[in-house]
């Protein structure tokens, strides 16, 4: 399979090997707290730029868009002057719009917001991905990211996306499948008239016949951290890191 990174891809370090790093540096994990965390799930975390604005999902909160019945939803959280962090709030109805509602990327000036979902006209159509982008005190509505062939492509249970900080590159996990929950990780670049390229797999160096999912590309644009159940990890998922040279 053709390797379209534009680099050469090196795996070279499993969780394991990050709980070593972690528990040399003595690193102490502690709980948010009552401000963030509640009797429901809080999960998918994302610190902004500045490090002051937490995003993260609630599920089934009597607040939610849907309430307790089958609910996931974007909440904020806001650091305070002494490092703590404020009491969590519904992000509103600008970022949850759906049942199901997922973040999964903030710009690093804060201002673009990558969202689950294919949302056209206000109304999401199903799998896919949209921009909503801030002007001054206002949110703009979602407009879906127009991928060639992605709504051909995805067939599985579940996606996710990372877009990396040029905001023309977008990592993709999806399944080419039917119903598989078993993701690959995947490219796409934004092409000068708007539009996404076809998905290409990031091949047989990061891909595995396992799971591969929840693709982070850190801020230097070459680390690639990720989830995968693969062989010789330590738990049912792992974090994976690759870096391109």
């Amino acid at each position: 399979m053709k390797n379209i990174y534009p680099k050469k891809i090196f795996l070279f370090i499993s969780l394991s090997l990050l709980f070593l790093f972690v528990f040399s540096q003595e690193i102490e994990i502690q709980n948010l707290g009552n401000n963030v965390n509640s009797s429901c799930a809080e999960y998918n975390p994302i610190i902004s730029a500045d490090g002051n604005t937490l995003y993260f999902m609630r599920s089934n909160f009597p607040i939610n868009t849907k309430g307790t019945a089958e609910s996931q939803d974007i909440w904020i959280s806001l650091l305070s002057g002494d490092g703590k962090w404020l009491e969590a709030q519904f992000a509103g109805p600008y970022l949850n719009r759906s049942q199901f509602n997922t973040l999964f990327n903030v710009s690093p000036d804060g201002n673009k917001l990558l969202i689950g979902g294919a949302y056209k006209d206000g109304i999401n159509w199903g799998a896919g991905f949209s921009f909503i982008e801030r002007n001054g005190d206002n949110w703009s509505e979602p407009h879906y990211l127009d991928i060639k062939n992605f709504e051909r492509m995805c067939k599985g249970e579940y996606s996710s996306a990372c877009l990396l900080s040029d905001n023309k590159t977008l990592v993709l996990s999806f399944s080419e499948k039917e119903d598989s929950k078993v993701n690959d990780l995947y490219i796409s670049f934004l092409h000068k008239n708007g539009k996404w390229s076809e998905p290409e797999s990031l091949g047989s160096l990061i891909n595995t016949e396992f799971d591969e999912t929840t693709p982070f590309m850190a801020a230097d644009g070459v680390t690639l951290y990720f989830a995968s159940d693969r062989p010789g990890g330590l738990g049912l998922k792992d974090i994976y890191v690759s870096k391109r040279f």
